[in-house]
């Protein structure tokens, strides 16, 4: 999330968008008479992985290890290699990122449980259907005076459609994130992203924002 001198929680290092969000109770079922696709959350399975092209030209590769057990329901625990980085991302079932620790020394880059004590980490509210939508409220951080400020965040799910990545073709969710927050100075930062998650891939397949990524392979068990 790019705000001209503000320093968010929702800070994309890997695949997944960290995200620290208070959220705004979301409706489990669609609506009466959505005959639509749904998708819920993914089931992962030990050696499944996805590889990206960053916006720098570099991989990435996300690896499934396993799944722990967190303070607020279990984690998902990728192995996230690129040029620069090899850590271990602790990922919510609403792929959002809990904690990020380098995988060889184990120093502990980010840990949404201590900066963001008693706030949901989720990404994506699933079950997801056309239409859907979410908001939450974003602590973040203006780097002027080190106050932290509330950035309203709202999610819809946009559309179900077909798109063609380096990885191939996939049917997809587009998801469309919206915010703001007010300065310090009484200043409005305002913003617009837009990610595609694909129900075949189990993962975020294309981000559109100050980090794009696009799926180039992958390979995951049904």
């Amino acid at each position: 999330m790019a705000m001209k001198k503000i320093l968010g929680t929702a800070i994309l290092y890997a695949v997944f968008s960290i995200v620290t969000p208070s959220l705004v109770p979301a409706t489990e079922l669609p609506p009466s008479g959505y005959n639509g696709p749904v998708a819920e959350h993914p089931n992962y399975f030990k050696g499944d992985w996805w590889r990206y092209q960053l916006k720098n030209g570099e991989e990435m590769r996300l690896v499934f290890d396993h799944q722990e057990i967190g303070p607020r329901g279990n984690l998902n625990v990728f192995r996230s290699r690129s040029k620069n980085n090899n850590v271990l991302l602790y990922v919510t079932q609403g792929l959002g990122i809990a904690k990020r620790i380098g995988a060889v020394t184990g120093k502990v880059f980010y840990n949404a449980y201590e900066a963001h004590p008693g706030q949901t980490m989720e990404e994506v509210e699933f079950p997801i259907w056309i239409g859907k939508k979410w908001e939450y409220n974003q602590p973040v951080r203006d780097t002027d005076t080190g106050i932290y400020l509330t950035a309203r965040v709202k999610y819809e799910v946009a559309d179900y459609e077909v798109i063609q990545l380096k990885a191939g073709e996939y049917e997809v969710f587009k998801i469309i994130r919206k915010y703001e927050t007010k300065g310090s100075r009484g200043n409005i930062w305002q913003g617009e992203e837009i990610f595609w998650y694909s129900p075949k891939a189990k993962n975020i397949v294309k981000y559109e924002n100050d980090v794009p990524k696009e799926l180039t392979s992958a390979k995951v068990a049904p």
